[in-house]
C-alpha cells in the first residue's frame, strides 16, 4: 500500500484508496492506495447517510460539520460522517472505506468509474457497518427492542412469544422504533448494494449495535405476525405503517436473495427499489449498477458528465432494444402525487413519484405471470427530439365507472366516484363475476413472506373477502349509517380494507352493484368446505390465509382504484384515472396501460399500467389475430 493524496488510480488494477484511521484524537487518518485485486485486502465499509439522518436539535454535537485531518490536510464533513468515523475508532477499527473520503468528489470521470467498482468495494469489505447515526432520546431503547424481538425466534412458541410485545406496555418501545425506521439511511438508494453484497454487516445506531441475525430474525417475525398486530390498539395509536417497515423488510429479503445465487433482473429491481432517494437523480439508476453483475451492461454506464433525463432515456431505449420488452414503462405515468421532474408521461424516473407498489413484483421476474400481448415484440419509435413514444397495440376499451376514494374527501374532484353508465357486463351473473371482483381486488396476485415466490389467487381469497365485506356491512348497519357511506369518525377507525368496501360497494358492473355480487357469493360457501374455507363464525383474522390475503391487497390496490369499462370488464389502476379515459395493449408489454388524450393532437399521456380481469393473457391479441381488433400505432407524450 502506498500512501497518496489524491494521486490517480489504476482502473485496470481495479484500485480504491482505504482510509487509514488514527487512534488518536482529534480524527486524523491518511489515505492509501489498494487494488480489490488483492484477496489479502481488509477493511470495513461504511453505509451511512451523507446528510443529516435525522431531525436534529440546535444543540446536538452533531449537527454541524466537523474537521478532519486526512493526509495532514484539514478536512470538512458532515456531522454523521464524523460521527461514525468516532464509533469506529474507538472499537479501535483501522482500516475503513467510505466513498466522501476514498473518492475524490470533486473528479468526475473518477466518481462514475469507481461506482462502477462499488459493488466489489461492499462484496469484498471484511465487514459492512451501516450506521444509522448518533443517539437520540429514544434510539437506544428502539436497538434495544429490536435485540428482544430477535428473541422471540429463539421461543418454543415464535408466534405467542412475539405477539406479547402487542400489549400497551411495550408502547414507548413500538414508537422508538418507529422514530428509527424513518431515519432517512432506511431511503437512500446505495443501501441495498451496500446490504446486499456484504460479507458481514453489522448495524449501529449510538452506541448500540445489533447483528445481522438479529435483523433478520425480526425481519422474518415481523413478515409472519404483523398482520395479528396490525388491528391492536397498539398500533392504532403508533401508527407503525407497513409502508414504513417496507425498507428494512426488504433489505433483509434481498440479503437472503442474493446469498442464494439467484441472478436479479433489471426491471424487477428497479420496480422494487423505486422508493429510494439520492441527492443526485442519477444515482437512482447508478447505486443499482453493482447488484446487475453481467446485466448491468443493460444499464447505462455511471457517467456522472451526463443530465438526468439523457440518462433515463438511453437507459430505457437500450433496454427494450435488448430484452425485447415494453414493460418498463409500466412504472411511468401520471401517478397521485404528480412527478417533480419534467420527463415525458412515458419515461420512468425511478424515484418516489410513483407511490404504488408495483402489479408485476418479483427479484428473478418471474412473478405475477401477466401477457396482455401475449408473445408479441415490441415495435416502437422515438420521436427526434426524444419527447415522444410511439408504439403499435390496440385501444380496447374505455373507462366507464370508478369508485370514490376513500382517502380524498367526496367533496374533492380527486375523491368523486362516477357510477357506470354501460349495462354491459363480460361476466354474466354469477359466479365468474364474484370470482373477477375478488381476483381484482388483488391484482390476481398472492403476495406471500417471500416475494418471489410465483402463485396467483387462491379461491381462499373470495371467501375472506365476501367475509370482511360483509363484517364491514354490519359494522356500519350498528351506526345506523346508510351503506356505502362512512362517515368522518368511522372513517379514522377504519381499517384500509374496510375503507376500500365502502369505496366501491355501490360501483355498478352491468346492472349489479358490487355489494349484491358479494352478499351472492358469500352463499356460495358453504359449511362443508371450512376444511379449506374457514367456518363462518370463527374469527377472520384466524384463518390461515387471512395475513397473506390482507398483504395482497394492500399492496396491489395502494393509490389505486376499482373501474368499470364499456364492455363491461372490471379493472383496477391508478387513482388519476378518469371516465372517458383510454385502455390499450400495446404490443411487447404485460399488462394493459391507460392513457389520456392530451393537448398535442394524436397523443395521449400515459396514466399507468393496469389490471383488467379477463385480458392479462393475451385475449386482446387473440381477437386482433382473428380481425375483431385493429391494430395502430400509439402515440404518447
Amino acid at each position: 500500500m502506498n500512501i497518496v493524496p489524491f494521486n490517480g488510480l489504476s482502473n485496470a488494477k481495479k484500485e480504491i484508496r482505504i482510509l487509514e484511521l488514527s487512534a488518536q484524537l482529534p480524527l486524523d487518518g491518511h489515505l492509501v492506495r489498494a487494488s480489490l485485486h488483492n484477496i489479502h485486502i481488509n477493511y470495513v465499509a461504511l453505509s451511512y447517510t451523507w446528510g443529516d439522518p435525522i431531525t436534529y436539535s440546535a444543540t446536538n454535537r452533531y449537527h454541524k460539520n466537523q474537521s478532519v485531518c486526512i493526509n495532514g490536510m484539514q478536512l470538512s464533513v458532515a456531522g454523521n460522517l464524523a460521527a461514525a468515523l468516532h464509533y469506529l475508532r474507538k472499537r479501535k477499527v483501522s482500516n475503513i472505506w467510505v466513498d466522501a473520503l476514498c473518492i475524490d468528489q470533486g473528479n468526475i470521470q473518477e466518481r462514475g468509474d469507481q461506482v462502477k467498482m462499488m459493488g466489489d468495494v461492499y462484496r469484498k469489505a471484511t465487514r459492512v457497518l451501516v450506521w444509522l447515526g448518533p443517539a437520540t432520546s429514544d434510539s437506544d431503547l428502539a436497538m434495544r427492542f429490536l435485540a428482544l424481538l430477535a428473541r422471540c425466534d429463539t421461543m418454543a412458541n415464535p408466534k405467542r412469544a412475539f405477539l406479547a410485545y402487542a400489549e400497551m406496555r411495550y408502547y414507548d418501545s413500538w414508537m422508538a422504533l418507529k422514530h428509527l425506521l424513518k431515519r432517512t439511511w432506511w431511503k437512500r438508494a446505495w443501501v441495498i448494494q451496500e446490504v446486499a453484497l456484504a460479507k458481514e454487516v453489522e448495524f449501529a445506531c449510538g452506541d448500540e449495535t445489533i447483528s445481522e441475525s438479529e435483523f433478520t430474525n425480526v425481519e422474518q417475525l415481523i413478515t409472519k405476525y404483523w398482520a395479528f398486530v396490525f388491528p391492536t390498539d397498539l398500533n392504532k395509536r403508533v401508527g407503525l405503517t407497513g409502508r414504513m417497515l417496507d425498507p428494512f423488510l426488504f433489505l433483509s429479503r434481498m440479503r437472503i436473495f442474493m446469498q442464494t445465487g439467484k441472478k436479479l433482473e433489471v426491471l424487477p429491481l428497479l420496480w422494487l427499489t423505486k422508493q429510494t432517494l439520492a441527492s443526485d437523480s442519477r444515482d437512482i439508476l447508478f447505486a443499482k449498477y453493482g447488484l446487475l453483475g453481467d446485466k448491468a451492461t443493460t444499464l447505462c454506464s455511471p457517467a456522472y458528465t451526463a443530465p438526468f433525463d439523457g440518462i433515463c432515456r438511453r437507459f430505457l431505449e437500450a433496454y427494450i432494444e435488448k430484452e425485447k420488452d415494453l414493460s418498463i414503462i409500466c412504472n411511468a405515468g401520471l401517478s397521485f402525487n404528480g412527478r417533480t421532474s419534467k420527463l415525458p408521461s412515458w419515461l420512468p424516473d425511478w424515484g418516489t413519484s410513483n407511490p404504488a407498489y408495483p402489479l408485476q413484483c418479483s427479484w428473478d421476474g418471474g412473478w405475477p405471470v401477466y401477457r396482455a400481448s401475449g408473445n408479441m415484440v415490441p415495435d416502437v419509435r422515438f420521436s427526434e427530439d426524444g419527447s415522444a413514444l410511439y408504439a403499435k397495440g390496440i385501444m380496447i376499451d374505455t373507462i366507464d365507472g370508478i369508485q370514490f376514494d376513500p382517502w380524498c374527501r367526496e367533496s374533492f374532484e380527486c375523491g368523486k366516484g362516477r357510477q357506470s353508465q354501460s349495462e354491459t357486463c363480460a361476466y354474466g351473473d354469477g359466479e365468474e363475476l364474484f370470482e373477477a371482483l375478488y381476483r381484482t381486488v388483488v391484482a390476481d396476485t398472492y403476495r406471500q413472506e417471500a416475494p418471489f415466490v410465483p402463485e396467483k389467487a387462491p379461491r381462499e381469497f373470495g371467501y375472506l373477502f365476501a367475509r370482511k365485506c360483509r363484517e364491514c356491512d354490519e359494522d356500519l348497519a350498528v351506526l345506523n349509517e346508510p351503506q356505502g357511506y362512512m362517515p368522518t369518525k368511522a372513517r379514522s377507525n377504519a381499517s384500509n380494507i374496510e375503507k376500500r368496501w365502502h369505496g366501491m360497494r355501490n360501483l355498478r358492473l352491468g346492472k349489479t352493484f358490487l355489494a349484491e355480487v358479494v352478499g351472492k357469493a358469500l352463499l356460495e360457501f358453504p359449511g362443508s368446505e371450512s376444511e379449506t374455507m374457514g367456518v363462518h363464525d370463527e374469527p377472520i383474522a384466524n384463518h390461515h390465509l387471512w395475513a397473506s390475503f390482507e398483504h395482497s391487497i394492500g399492496q396491489a390496490m395502494m393509490h389505486r382504484r376499482i373501474f368499470t369499462t364499456r364492455n363491461g370488464y372490471l379493472g383496477l389502476g391508478t387513482r388519476t384515472l378518469m371516465t372517458g379515459d383510454k385502455i390499450c395493449v400495446m404490443l411487447g408489454c404485460a399488462t394493459p396501460l391507460i392513457v389520456r388524450a392530451s393537448s398535442n393532437k394524436d397523443h395521449y399521456i400515459l396514466l399507468g399500467e393496469t389490471y383488467i380481469h379477463g385480458i392479462m393473457s393475451g385475449e386482446a391479441i387473440e381477437r386482433y389475430q382473428v380481425g375483431i381488433e385493429v391494430e395502430s400505432w400509439i402515440g404518447l407524450c
